[in-house]
């Protein structure tokens, strides 16, 4: 069975604390450690949450047969960066072609 790095790129990483938009460098973190949950969704509803603990997923052929019933060559998502301070951020969604 195959897996898909669906992700390759990685979400955007921002910062919720201490972040300032218009700076042209990255800006900081602004947490100890990276974490975001991507929701995989069909049709429009969340089939399957992934946290992440790096801007990088992989999703199990196994998990996709059981979530979209065949392979998928495109995915619709939500990514939140997460924060021990505030929380979930404020979702980015796309469809991911893999």
């Amino acid at each position: 069975s195959m897996s898909k790095d669906i992700l390759s790129g990685g979400p955007v990483q921002g910062g919720q604390i201490n972040g300032d938009g218009w700076q042209l460098v990255e800006i900081p973190l602004g947490e100890d450690s990276e974490a975001y949950d991507i929701e995989l969704l069909r049709n429009g509803a969340v089939v399957r949450t992934l946290a992440l603990t790096s801007a990088s997923v992989v999703y199990p052929a196994a998990q996709e047969a059981s979530d979209f019933g065949a392979a998928q060559g495109a995915f619709d998502l939500r990514a939140y960066q997460k924060s021990t301070a505030v929380g979930r951020g404020f979702p980015l969604a796309a469809r991911v072609v893999v």
